[in-house]
């Protein structure tokens, strides 16, 4: 019976309990679905997709961190595949800081969801954050710091949607193709 029951502890303790929050917006601004009217560009366009640039509610608890944000819808039915925003930064241990801080606030309801990837610096193998990944994996959050080729450094947040991001591409190309 002790036995029984130490087993039960030691399978029981190993299991973590499933996620209750899934990636499904930032900013207010929901991926995946029709953007809210009172954001939508009604002006027709003949291209497959829009870029909207919007200004962040400053309600939202990272509205500290941007201030305006780039929404990507398919135009045809104005479904939202890609959410960024960025912004300069003074210096990359300024940039790092606010990093910490950005993925603090995020962790505190993401955390579950928290990805990480092996890549290979100086010969070591190391583990990095890859940002975080929602339930069925088609949505990717990441933030980063990073600097531009004119060495501004500026820190981003992106949240896309894998399979909008590729009917986007390929929407694209038809285009392409017919133009």
């Amino acid at each position: 019976m002790k036995f029984t029951i130490l087993i039960l502890l030691a399978v029981l303790s190993g299991c973590k309990p499933a996620p209750t929050t899934d990636l499904e917006e930032l900013f207010g601004i929901h991926i995946g679905k029709p953007l809210p009217e009172e954001y939508s560009n009604t002006e027709v366009t003949e291209y497959p997709t829009k870029l909207l640039s919007i200004k962040i509610n400053s309600h939202t608890e990272l509205a500290e961190f941007f201030r305006n944000i780039s929404v990507q819808v398919i135009a045809s039915d104005n479904r939202v595949y890609s959410i960024t925003a960025d912004r300069e930064i003074v210096n990359m241990t300024e940039c790092q800081k606010k990093y910490l801080k950005l993925s603090k606030i995020l962790d505190r309801t993401y955390k579950d969801l928290k990805q990480h990837r092996e890549v290979e610096l100086g010969g070591k193998v190391r583990k990095v954050d890859d940002g975080y990944r929602s339930l069925d994996g088609r949505k990717h959050l990441r933030t980063t710091c990073l600097i531009t080729d004119k060495d501004v450094v500026k820190q981003s947040i992106s949240l896309w949607e894998t399979e909008l991001a590729n009917y986007s591409k390929e929407l694209w190309g038809e285009y392409l193709v017919q133009n």
